[in-house]
C-alpha cells in the first residue's frame, strides 16, 4: 500500500474502530455559545443592518453551529427628523439615506462628509465572553468580522453614486456643497474639542497623538495617491 493512501486509510479506520469499541460516535459533541448583538440600525437596513446579518450568518457558518449570533435592530433618527425634535441629521451616505427615506422629510443634502472619510465600522465584543471561546472559535469571530466589513465597503462603494442620482434627480433632493468658511470654522471647533479630550489623562493623549500622526501620513499618500490618481483619471474620462 502506497503511504499517501495508507495514512488515509488509517484516519478513516480509527474513526471507524473508535465507534466500534466504545459505542460512541466518531464525532463528539462539542459545547455551543449563544451571543446577542445590538445594532444601531434596523436588522434588515440596506448595507449597514443587512452587514450585522450577514456577519451573524457567516460566524454560524464557520463555527459549524458553534457559535450563533441573534441580531437585534435599532433607528430614531428619522421619526425624530420628521417630527421636527432635530433640525438635521448626519447619517452614512447616499445609499443609506435614500434606503431611510430621508428625502421625505429634509430635502437639502450636503457635502462634503468633512468628519470622517467613509463608512468604517466597529464591532465590540464581550471581553468575558470571547475569551470563553476556544481558540478557533476566537478566529472565526474575527476573520467572520473582516470579511463583512470587506463586503458591505465595497457594497456602499458600488452603490453610493447611484442613489445619490436617484435622490437628486428623482427625488429632487437639491445638492449643496458647505462654504469653506464654514467647513473651516467646523475644523476649528473640533480640534478644541479633541485637544481638551486628549488632556483628559495618559491614555487619552496616547491615542490622539498615534492617530494625528497615522492621519498626517495617510493624507499625505492620499493627495499623491487616490486623489492623484482620481484627478489624472478625470483628465481623461469625463463624468
Amino acid at each position: 500500500m502506497k503511504r499517501r493512501k495508507f495514512i488515509r486509510t488509517l484516519g478513516t479506520a480509527g474513526l471507524a474502530t473508535g465507534a466500534v469499541i466504545s459505542g460512541a460516535p466518531a464525532v463528539h459533541a462539542q459545547k455551543t455559545y449563544r451571543w446577542k448583538m445590538v445594532t444601531t440600525w434596523p436588522k434588515n437596513f440596506p448595507g449597514l443592518g443587512t452587514g450585522a446579518n450577514y456577519l451573524a450568518d457567516i460566524v454560524g457558518k464557520m463555527s459549524g453551529g458553534r457559535l450563533t449570533v441573534k441580531v437585534y435592530g435599532g433607528g430614531e433618527i428619522f421619526p425624530s427628523l420628521q417630527s421636527g425634535a432635530i433640525d438635521a441629521t448626519e447619517w452614512v451616505g447616499p445609499y443609506n439615506d435614500l434606503a431611510f427615506g430621508f428625502y421625505k422629510a429634509a430635502s437639502y443634502y450636503y457635502w462634503p462628509g468633512w468628519h470622517e472619510p467613509g463608512t468604517v465600522l466597529e464591532t465590540f465584543v464581550n471581553r468575558k465572553a470571547y475569551e470563553e471561546l476556544p481558540r478557533d472559535l476566537q478566529a472565526v469571530v474575527e476573520q467572520a468580522t473582516k470579511a463583512a466589513y470587506n463586503d458591505m465597503f465595497s457594497e456602499f462603494t458600488a452603490r453610493n453614486n447611484a442613489a445619490l442620482v436617484e435622490l437628486v434627480q428623482k427625488h429632487k433632493v437639491k445638492l449643496r456643497k458647505f462654504p469653506d468658511s464654514v467647513l473651516e470654522k467646523m475644523a476649528d471647533l473640533s480640534l478644541e474639542v479633541v485637544a481638551e479630550a486628549a488632556k483628559a489623562d495618559p491614555a487619552s493623549r496616547a491615542v490622539f497623538e498615534s492617530f494625528d500622526k497615522f492621519r498626517a501620513q495617510s493624507s499625505n499618500w492620499n493627495r499623491i495617491g487616490e486623489a492623484g490618481f482620481s484627478a489624472a483619471r478625470s483628465l481623461a474620462v469625463k463624468g
